[in-house]
């Protein structure tokens, strides 16, 4: 469950930094890849 948390916690936080206003694609692909990674920890916790 933590290390579901965390990656919540980090998408959630690039997804903010999206917003800011020298936002750059390298932190719109870091996004997507932090949310693919909570997305598959919450895959796994769906399997248990």
């Amino acid at each position: 469950m933590q290390s579901y948390d965390l990656a919540v916690k980090d998408a959630v936080a690039a997804l903010r930094n999206l917003t800011a206003a020298n936002a750059s694609p390298a932190v719109a692909a870091l996004a997507g890849q932090l949310l693919a990674r909570a997305q598959a920890a919450n895959h796994i916790l769906g399997e248990r």
